[in-house]
């Protein structure tokens, strides 16, 4: 069984969100994101789980960040295959 790829995408979009978001007070962030400041705690705290991927690319996106998608076969991402 396959594991679930979200939480490792959510967590990896909450660290850049961090970054971007550096030391701006959490009101302003908030502004910026449309978001009651509590949202913004809730990021800089690490609760991805109260966020869905789509709302953390949507940050992103305000944030001046692009996101991008890319999708591989299992064998494209291990390399090829030794024959």
């Amino acid at each position: 069984m396959r594991s679930n790829p979200v939480p490792e995408l959510k967590r990896q979009l909450s660290d850049e969100l961090i970054r971007a978001i550096g030391p701006r007070r959490r009101w302003d962030v908030a502004s910026i994101l449309g978001v009651h400041a509590s949202r913004v705690s809730d990021l800089r705290h690490g609760k991805v789980e109260r966020f869905t991927l789509e709302t953390l690319i949507r940050f992103a996106a305000l944030l001046g960040r692009r996101v991008s998608i890319v999708i591989a076969s299992d064998r494209e991402r291990r390399g090829p295959v030794a024959s």
